[in-house]
């Protein structure tokens, strides 16, 4: 038997109860069919994840509210302060080396 042609076709699931079929045809000059097929489901798969990667949206920035934003200062000050010690880990203001807190923070923690 001449096998002259190979197809492959693949379908993928794109959610939301859609998906697509993608076919690849190759006409053989040589007996490796084994090899001709790999060959197209590899292109068939590429040329699908290439398509994934272009379709999906790059997320908008959004701005940050005022909470988050004293969030992310209170998270760099901590680690400012573990960098150097002379800073105080809770308010970031100048402190005694030999001390774990600045004295407002100190005083803060004792009244409470």
């Amino acid at each position: 038997m001449n096998i002259t042609k190979a197809v492959v076709t693949r379908k993928f699931n794109l959610g939301n109860y859609e998906q697509l079929c993608m076919t690849a045809e190759a006409e053989l000059t040589n007996d490796n069919l084994k090899e001709a097929l790999t060959v197209l489901r590899d292109n068939i798969e590429m040329c699908f994840t290439d398509m994934e990667r272009k379709d999906k949206p790059t997320p908008p920035v959004q701005a940050k509210m005022p909470y988050q934003a004293a969030n992310d200062n209170t998270v760099k000050r901590q680690q400012a302060a573990t960098a150097d010690p002379t800073k105080c880990p809770k308010c970031g203001a100048t402190k005694k080396p030999q001390f774990e807190l600045c004295y407002r923070c100190h005083e803060d923690d004792k009244a409470n």
